[in-house]
Formats: structure tokens, C-alpha cells, sequence
């Protein structure tokens, strides 16, 4: 469980069209899953970021950000 600020920096170009750039600014919540499995050397985790951008292309609220993650465990 965590907290935090972004800052997201957008460059894109619509197919064979003008190109775009934008700055969104915006804070975010971290709730995650971490396991680590007993006789394997591996970590595996799971995030949810829920994130709410102050302004820009994607202002406003989403719900839909994540990770999923699969680490080696270097030493217990």
C-alpha cells in the first residue's frame, strides 16, 4: 500500500497525421500482492495503480493501471 505523485510525458503522431506532445500531472495509489514461493527462487507480484490525472490528455480518473511481475530471487 503506497502513494505518489506522476508526472506522464505524451508524444504520439496520429497515422500519417500532425503529431502531438502533452504533459499530464497526476497522483496515484499503490495496493499490491507480493508472493514469494517457499522452495522456488521466484517472487511473484501483482499491482493495482489506480491514478487520477490532474489535467491533460487523460484527465480524470482510471481505474485501469497496473503490473503484473515474476522476479529471481538472487539469495533468502
Amino acid at each position: 500500500v503506497g502513494g505518489g505523485a506522476s508526472v506522464y510525458f505524451w508524444n504520439y503522431r496520429v497515422y500519417l497525421g500532425e503529431k502531438y506532445a502533452n504533459t499530464t500531472v497526476g497522483i496515484q495509489g499503490y495496493l499490491g500482492l507480493d508472493l514469494a514461493l517457499p522452495n522456488v527462487p521466484l517472487n511473484v507480484t501483482a499491482d493495482w495503480v489506480p491514478t487520477f490525472f490532474f489535467n491533460g490528455y487523460l484527465s480524470g480518473f482510471g481505474a485501469g493501471f497496473g503490473s503484473v511481475g515474476v522476479r529471481y530471487i538472487l539469495a533468502r
